[in-house]
C-alpha cells in the first residue's frame, strides 16, 4: 500500500513538472486562473487515488467469530490454582472430622 501511494505521489511530482516545464516553454499567455484550476485538478486526482488506495487496503470486518488460543501457562496456572482449592476443600473437611485425630489412650496405668 505505501508502494501505491509512493507512486502516485511520483506520478503527481511528475505531472507538475512536465507542466512547468512547459509553462517555461510557453510565454507565459496563460492565465494564472486556468493554472491554478489545472493544479487544483491534478491535486485533486492524487488525493483521490490515495483515498481509494486507502480504502482498498483497510481491513474488513468480519462476523464470524474469532479463534482464541489458551497460551499453555495461562492454562497451567488455571489447573494448578483449581487444584490447589481442591486440596485446600478437603483438608478443611477432614480438620472438620473428628475421627482423623488419634484418640487419648483410655487405659489407665
Amino acid at each position: 500500500m505505501d508502494r501505491e501511494i509512493e507512486q502516485v505521489k511520483l506520478e503527481y511530482e511528475e505531472k507538475m513538472r512536465k507542466k512547468e516545464k512547459s509553462k517555461d516553454k510557453k510565454d507565459n499567455k496563460r492565465d494564472k486562473k486556468k493554472d491554478d484550476d489545472d493544479s487544483k485538478k491534478a491535486e485533486k486526482e492524487k488525493d483521490d487515488k490515495i483515498k481509494s488506495i486507502q480504502a482498498a487496503a483497510e481491513p474488513k470486518s468480519d462476523d464470524s467469530p474469532r479463534i482464541f488460543a489458551l497460551n499453555k501457562t495461562f492454562f497451567q496456572m488455571r489447573v494448578d490454582r483449581i487444584s490447589i482449592t481442591t486440596i485446600a476443600k478437603r483438608n478443611r473437611e477432614r480438620l472438620k472430622d473428628s475421627s482423623i485425630f488419634p484418640s487419648a489412650p483410655s487405659t489407665e496405668l
